[in-house]
């Protein structure tokens, strides 16, 4: 059985779960230098990994495997790209184009949140 998820966390602690997964686990807050943050969760027979997806202020998107079977992991972020002035200026004033983003780099490198938010 396969189940994937992602948790969308907004400043000021607000937290969309747009699938719940089996045995679901926590995700940090965002800190200040981070315009949107998601993670996707994908289970199978072998376990359920979890990994978080950041867009940094900076303009840095990353990811890293967060959760092994429910247990924390301190893996390296991965660099996906930087985003141009012109793109920060765009998702820094609109929270939903962050996630947006988020979610199709996350969709674009095998991994398959659900999105609905809509």
């Amino acid at each position: 059985m396969v189940v994937q998820s992602v948790t969308i966390r907004h400043p000021g602690g607000r937290r969309d779960r747009i699938c719940r997964p089996e045995g679901g686990s926590a995700v940090p807050r965002l800190t200040a230098r981070e315009i949107s943050r998601i993670e996707t969760t994908y289970t199978s027979d072998l376990g359920t990994f979890a990994w978080a997806w950041v867009v940094r202020a900076d303009g840095e998107v990353q990811y890293r495997l967060s959760h092994v079977d429910g247990r924390r992991e301190r893996n390296p972020w991965q660099s996906v790209c930087r985003l141009t002035t012109a793109e920060r200026r765009v998702i820094d004033s609109d929270q939903g184009r962050a996630t947006d983003l988020l979610i199709r780099l996350a969709r674009e490198r095998g991994h398959f949140p659900v999105d609905n938010r809509r």
